[in-house]
């Protein structure tokens, strides 16, 4: 209701005065911004790396199981003395001790990791986002432009809530040269 009021006044006040509007998409100038690329391509190589040192990890997991496998066969053979079979049973608890010290460091890993990318992730998108909006803001002031609105927002629904704009207010393509010109 409070988005129906504004956009009704906004287009109100458009009839009555001349205003300097422009339009932009701020999710095509994230996007297509070098920047955003740059640190998108750096992120998938740590998280590459992350991945490659899990599944290290996890074929170590596995290889211990099956030696704890091997061990508990071994340690019920009936081929074997009671003592080696008692030494076996030794074997058995250590590679067990192993093998929970093994799962707790993938668990512990894979917990930290997410959240070191997760709060890097968010640090680099807030950055280049802070950039892209100061770039914005400049280019209007310095064009005089009174109102910028976001063509790439959503409405609850899901719909676009610009519904029409006269291509001619888009300023994206200008902005994003600027924006890779750095």
């Amino acid at each position: 209701m409070k988005k129906l009021i504004l956009l009704a006044f906004l287009c109100s006040f458009s009839l009555f005065a001349e205003s300097a509007m422009c339009v932009v998409n701020m999710e095509k100038l994230f996007a297509d911004y070098y920047k955003t690329k740059l640190a998108e391509t750096q992120f998938k190589k740590k998280t590459d790396a992350f991945k490659q040192y899990a599944q290290n990890a996890i074929s170590q997991h596995k290889s211990l199981k099956k030696e704890l496998e091997e061990l508990k066969v071994a340690s019920q053979s009936i081929a074997l003395s009671p003592e080696t079979r008692k030494i076996k049973i030794g074997e058995m608890n250590i590679k067990e001790q192993e093998l929970a010290k093994k799962e707790q460091e993938i668990v512990a890993f894979n917990r930290d990791k997410k959240k070191e990318l997760m709060d890097e992730f968010m640090q680099v998108r807030k950055k280049l986002i802070d950039e892209i909006k100061n770039l914005v803001t400049a280019y209007c002031k310095d064009k005089k432009y009174t109102i910028v609105i976001d063509s790439s927002g959503k409405t609850a629904n899901g719909l676009s809530s610009v519904v029409y704009f006269d291509q001619s207010l888009d300023i994206t393509a200008t902005l994003l040269s600027s924006l890779n010109k750095k």
